[in-house]
């Protein structure tokens, strides 16, 4: 699997995460910083992912029934 041949850059990954944080907080603040965020999930950075849509719209995906009319 990729996610463990990349598992040595964890602590580079956390590092430049912080580093970022920081420097955001010291430009911005934090109040700046939450905006942004809220602003990001508000446009869709915290969709559902295709697995939890389809589990959640499973009705809609099963078999159709045709019933067909009674003949008078």
């Amino acid at each position: 699997m990729d996610f463990f041949s990349h598992i040595g850059e964890v602590g580079n990954v956390a590092h430049q995460v912080h580093s970022g944080l920081q420097s955001d907080l010291s430009s911005i603040g934090f109040w700046g910083v939450l905006l942004i965020l809220l602003r990001a999930y508000s446009l869709g950075g915290g969709t559902y992912t295709g697995i939890e849509a389809v589990s959640n719209g499973l009705q809609i995906m099963r078999d159709p029934k045709y019933k067909p009319e009674k003949e008078p």
